[in-house]
């Protein structure tokens, strides 16, 4: 998380010290004044469309206000007060004040807040090992060489989500703190990452070596200047809204005082990097209707250069970056606090913190969520957010976040102590972009809760999987079925009647095309067929046949063992040797099922002493289209 910017570009110093016309000087700027929004955000994005939004102090705003908008707003009952001019070379500081009212002051003191100190500061003036003191000592510049840029036209209107998508919910399942920790521990374990030092690339080697593992993702450094590390970018292009990005990102580089200091950053920004490193694995695996960008900036603790830089040229070049969710520290709880999401408002689009609070809320309902402000620092968010894109920024506890960022203790289990709130928000940040980017539909890919069943159809099964709420058709072994879809995400249907045996494929149809499983009908009984093994002469027997309710049972005696060749209701039976039937019996199942008993007398003839007789069951069905061995049986006289 950034404390101060001190890469002040020569455009940083003033308003208009950068801008010269080619006839002449450039026309005087408006003066600036320090306007109180309070909770109004749409009056702060107001003053942003109207061009004249310097920086987001949280509540208050600088704005460059003519005579015209100042008595506008006066008359509206917003309070707005001059700043004072700034003398050549300083730039405006906003410095934080802690709970006591402390808070680092250099320079000249233009106002006092209850929240924040306002500077005018020479931007030496601040050592560099005071960044991050006990209170954090959150100071950021308010950049004044160019306004805010409105956020119309790339503004995108999300669908808030009414029910759990099967699809993000198996996503958001994923997520895990014993994958998170991980690369915490390797990141933290360099021995720093400034942006200025050659051991940041170490971190940026250790994130593209795990992207190279991921099928479907694409991803490629980007340098922005020759004094710091590059930035690092992945993409998951999209399906029919390709040229519309929803981007997560966070800042991998560390600081902690001087440029030889040890700077582990677990917790700032080494958590954050991983959740986006994690999310970019998981989210690989399901198309998205949007395209899906991931970015690791350098630099952010030096004035958020290589966000900046990434942001301008992505405005530059026209890109329709519609969310850009920042992901900066997650992993510290201090001892009692509560177990919460904080959404930073500073420098935020109102509308995408609704958006992506929903999507927490119906994927991650143990997760509160609240918001508020920064008084002092800022990170990676702002970059977007001023240059014109929608920008959220979801956070630790922002009243107790780890007062042990930029120092050497930003350790795991010091700084980064607590990966049950690290994975609640990770998996807070993907249900979120995930909803915003939209899965895809894809051809069924389902599971079936039973692999097999009876011959004789009936059987209930459910198919659970993903894109099969747009299911049009099952069919099972060729015949299609009738279905209902019980839940999102399932589809339940019973066997068809009309008896098949062996293996067959269950078919499930979309619009996107077809997913099948395989399934095997059974011999179970009922059908079967019982018999005596042995029965001697002049004996009586019974041979009980069940099969479906309703259907025809027939049973053959032959005398030749195996299967025969008898036509029965034109349906052929088996494909053995010729049929010498020596008794056929045929009756109906009862409506209810149960079984049919024959009645079977041996004849009190010696020649029969010792022969073997194949008995066979055929359960046929009403229309008779269709018949099914139920059982085999043989019978020696003796």
């Amino acid at each position: 998380m950034l404390s101060l910017h001190l890469a002040v570009s020569a455009a940083m110093l003033g308003l208009g010290l950068s801008l010269t016309a080619q006839n002449g000087p450039a026309p005087t700027p408006p003066p600036l004044h320090l306007v109180e929004y309070g909770a109004d955000l749409g009056l702060r994005d107001e003053l942003i469309r109207t061009g004249t939004f310097y920086g987001d102090l949280g509540t208050q705003g600088v704005a460059a206000l003519s005579p015209q908008l100042a008595d506008s707003l006066a008359a509206r009952g917003v309070h707005a007060e001059p700043i004072p001019a700034l003398r050549a070379g300083e730039v405006l500081v906003q410095s934080a004040r802690d709970a006591h009212g402390r808070g680092a002051v250099f320079g000249r003191l233009l106002f006092a807040r209850r929240a924040y100190f306002l500077l005018a500061a020479m931007p030496d003036l601040v050592p560099e090992h005071l960044r991050g003191c006990a209170f954090h000592g959150g100071l950021q510049v308010v950049p004044l060489d160019a306004p805010y840029a409105a956020a119309a036209g790339r503004c995108v209107t999300f669908a808030l989500p009414e029910s759990v998508d099967p699809r993000i919910a198996a996503l958001v399942a994923q997520v895990q703190r014993a994958r998170l920790l991980p690369h915490v521990q390797a990141l933290s374990a360099i021995y720093t990452r400034r942006a200025t030092r050659a051991e940041n690339a170490q971190a940026i080697a250790y994130v593209s070596n795990a992207l190279a593992t991921i099928p479907g993702l694409t991803f490629r450094t980007e340098t922005f200047s020759s004094s710091y590390g590059p930035n690092l970018i992945a993409e998951i292009p999209g399906t029919d809204l390709a040229n519309e990005i929803v981007m997560v990102g966070a800042h991998i580089d560390s600081l902690a005082g001087s440029s030889s200091t040890r700077a582990p950053g677990a917790d700032d920004n080494a958590s954050g990097s991983a959740t986006v490193l994690e999310l970019a694995r998981i989210l690989a695996g399901q198309p998205f209707r949007r395209t899906l960008r991931f970015g690791w900036w350098n630099a952010e603790e030096f004035g958020l250069i290589g966000s900046i830089a990434y942001a301008n040229a992505a405005a530059a070049r026209g890109d329709r970056i519609v969310a850009y969710v920042n992901t900066d520290m997650n992993a510290y709880r201090a001892a009692g606090d509560a177990l919460d999401l904080d959404f930073i408002t500073n420098d935020s689009t109102p509308s995408l913190i609704q958006a992506l609070t929903a999507a927490s809320q119906t994927y991650v309902p143990t997760l509160p969520i609240v918001s508020g402000t920064l008084s002092g620092g800022t990170s990676d968010h702002r970059s977007f957010f001023r240059a014109g894109f929608p920008a959220a920024f979801p956070f630790e506890d922002l009243d107790h976040y780890s007062p042990y960022i930029h120092t050497t203790n930003d350790t795991v289990g010091v700084s980064a102590n607590d990966f049950q709130l690290s994975e609640l928000i990770s998996q807070s940040v993907l249900a979120g972009i995930a909803t915003l980017a939209e899965p895809a539909s894809l051809p069924p890919r389902f599971t079936l809760d039973v692999a097999s069943g009876p011959t004789v159809g009936g059987t209930a099964v459910v198919a659970t999987g993903t894109d099969l709420d747009t299911v049009t058709d099952v069919a099972v072994g060729g015949r299609s079925v009738t279905f209902t879809q019980p839940t999102a995400g399932s589809v339940a249907f019973a066997t068809p009647t009309s008896p098949i045996a062996g293996p067959v494929d269950v078919v499930l149809t979309n619009p996107q095309g077809t997913g099948r499983q395989p399934f095997t009908f059974v011999l179970t009984a009922p059908p079967d067929l019982r018999a005596p093994a042995t029965l001697g002469l002049g004996e009586g027997g019974s041979l009980g046949l069940g099969g479906v309710p309703g259907d025809t049972g027939i049973v053959l005696l032959s005398p030749n063992l195996g299967a025969t060749n008898l036509v029965v209701v034109q349906l052929g039976i088996g494909g053995g040797v010729p049929a010498a039937i020596f008794s056929l019996a045929v009756g109906p199942l009862s409506p209810s099922g149960g079984t049919v008993e024959f009645p079977l007398t041996i004849p009190n003839e010696p020649a029969l002493l010792g022969v073997s007789f194949h008995l066979q069951g055929v359960d046929v069905d009403p229309a008779l289209t269709a018949l099914v061995p139920t059982g085999v049986r043989t019978l020696t006289i003796q």
